[in-house]
Parts: C-alpha cells; structure tokens; sequence
C-alpha cells in the first residue's frame, strides 16, 4: 500500500499501466489467490478501473469477453516464485 497509498491509479490518475495491472493482477490472483493478498494495491488499482464508466459500459456489452482466460494448467506448472517475477514485471 506505500506504492499506491490513497491513490486511485498507480501514479495519481489512469495511465497505460493501469491498464496493464488490472489484467494482470485478475490472472495472477486466479492462479495464486493466497499469495495474492500480499499485493492490496493491484487489487485495489484493478477495482479501480472496473468502476470506470467505459469498463463497465464495455463488460455489459455484447462484445465483451465473457469467459475465463485463466488456462487450468498454469497453476500446477508455476511456483511461488514465479509469482513474484510476474509482479515485480508488472510494477515495472
């Protein structure tokens, strides 16, 4: 939470990043929903996002993708240190 503290974006205001965190951050909490909890702020950055306007007019469309893309497999073929390369690339 000192990376983001009361912000609502990762910087202050909605950049490409934040983008890229709440994708992420869906995928790696769906593969390692314990380790996950360790790193708040992507939720929160995520939770963010989804509460823009033009995400959630998107989700309630007919175009947007609706299934999961979590593939069953990752969770067995990735460690518990694959979790923490893959957020140390995202907050890159």
């Amino acid at each position: 939470n000192k990376f983001i503290g009361e912000k609502e974006f990762s910087i202050g205001y909605l950049t490409l990043i934040d983008f890229i965190i709440a994708e992420d951050s869906h995928f790696i909490e769906g593969v390692f929903p314990e380790e996950s909890k360790q790193y708040p702020f992507l939720r929160k950055i995520r939770e963010n996002f989804q509460k823009l306007p033009e995400i959630v007019a998107y989700t309630n469309s007919d175009k947007a993708f609706k299934e999961d893309s979590t593939h069953p497999l990752l969770s067995s073929q990735l460690t518990n240190d694959d979790i923490i390369i893959l957020t140390s690339i995202i907050l890159l």
